[in-house]
């Protein structure tokens, strides 16, 4: 079960990881990563941090964490997630 829900997870990576590219960001992937980054997203003047989470769960801690991260970064830090099959976004 672990294995479908990982493939399942970098599936969803891969997928955010495309969007942003067709936006014109460089991305960098964190494969296989526990860390609380899972997409680097640069664009000149507008670098963002995404976790990717198919329910788009995030425990309070988790947003505090990466909240203080992307402040202390200076970056946007976006929680990605699925709805109904598409692709959604909450800034944290």
């Amino acid at each position: 079960m672990a294995v479908k829900s990982y493939e399942i997870g970098s599936a969803f990576e891969r997928r955010v990881k495309k969007y942003f590219e067709d936006l014109g960001y460089f991305v960098i992937k964190s494969a296989g990563s526990k860390s609380p980054i899972d997409l680097v997203c640069l664009k000149l003047g507008n670098n963002t941090i995404i976790q990717c989470r198919t329910r788009g769960n995030l425990t309070e801690e988790e947003e505090r964490k990466l909240s203080a991260l992307g402040k202390r970064l200076g970056c946007t830090v976006k929680l990605a997630y699925k709805q109904d099959k598409e692709l959604w976004f909450r800034n944290l």
